[in-house]
């Protein structure tokens, strides 16, 4: 069974997200920094249709030096532990499709991968294939989300 993904890209690595926990992409917008937060995962906050939205940069989930937002940077939106979170991803490539059969557990790889995501080899090439609620834990939106009243640009 094939499953559509949006294919990110962080650094040098591409990375599937599953078309089903998408809300919405846009353009990268400057963001309000949530002075409590000492996580490099939390780049801050944004203004999502008039909601209060963290945002995660993924730069630091891959273990990049994290930088300034650039204007060709995207936000993805996407809908982890009941809640809408931004990731901060350095450029939105398209839509693939990845048959089942095309994955394995990262730990088939490497067992420091953990199951945090899956593999994917395809014509295309290869591609981290990141399970939004695993790749982000709730523990670490919980852990930011006291930035409820902090006003945000957009």
């Amino acid at each position: 069974m094939l499953q559509r993904f949006l294919i990110v890209r962080v650094g040098e690595h591409r990375v599937a997200m599953p078309e089903t926990s998408l809300v919405e992409v846009a353009r990268a917008v400057a963001l309000e920094r949530v002075p409590s937060s000492a996580n490099d995962l939390v780049a801050g906050v944004c203004n999502l249709h008039g909601v209060v939205t963290l945002v995660l940069d993924l730069r630091a989930r891959f273990g990049l030096a994290a930088r300034a937002p650039r204007a060709s940077d995207a936000l993805v939106f996407v809908r982890a532990h009941q809640r809408s979170v931004g990731l901060l991803v350095d450029q939105v490539d398209d839509f693939v499709a990845i048959g089942a059969e095309r994955a394995a557990p990262a730990s088939s790889i490497s067992p420091a991968l953990g199951d945090r995501c899956q593999i994917a080899q395809t014509d295309d090439g290869v591609f981290v294939i990141a399970e939004i609620a695993a790749f982000v834990s709730a523990t670490e939106i919980d852990a930011a989300t006291a930035a409820d009243e902090v006003a945000c640009v957009r």
